[in-house]
């Protein structure tokens, strides 16, 4: 009776194990939201929906956040380029997402929104999260991050 017991518990074990460590393959549906994960430079890319989420991970929300209130002023200086250009619009708000790679490089940033008009502002903002180091992500993977910057004249 023992010997089945501990049979029963040792595949049960097995199939949990297996379940638990097993990588998703394919076109999974994680749920609304959420893209796939699928294979990206040898590592594995986890990328929610900017528009769709309510949320920010504790990654974005320190590590990204502190880095980006730290060099705030690349991100300025593409305003107060803008600026001089003498633009009707000199109010408004800039909506970015960018990936960071596993050692803390910024890449493939784009801008989904802006007030503001001409490509010259996207492009500096662009370019500057593209050559932005981050805190590298606790995963070891590419980390998916979006900020919202407001500008207003003084």
């Amino acid at each position: 009776m023992n010997d089945i017991r501990n049979l029963i518990i040792l595949a049960l074990v097995l199939i949990i194990s297996f379940l638990v460590y097993q990588k998703p393959q394919g076109n999974m549906d994680f749920g609304s939201g959420t893209i796939p994960s699928q294979d990206y430079l040898g590592g594995t890319l986890d990328q929610q929906i900017t528009e769709k989420r309510n949320y920010k991970t504790i990654y974005e929300s320190y590590h990204v956040k502190n880095t980006l209130n730290r060099n705030v002023k690349q991100i300025q200086s593409c305003y107060l380029s803008y600026l001089e250009k003498k633009p009707k619009q000199t109010t408004g708000q800039i909506f970015a997402d960018w990936q960071i790679d596993g050692k803390g490089m910024g890449m493939k940033a784009n801008v989904i929104f802006t007030d503001f008009e001409g490509d010259e502002i996207v492009e500096c903002v662009r370019e500057t999260l593209n050559a932005m180091e981050f805190p590298p992500p606790p995963s070891g993977r590419i980390a998916y991050a979006s900020y919202t910057w407001n500008f207003q004249p003084e």
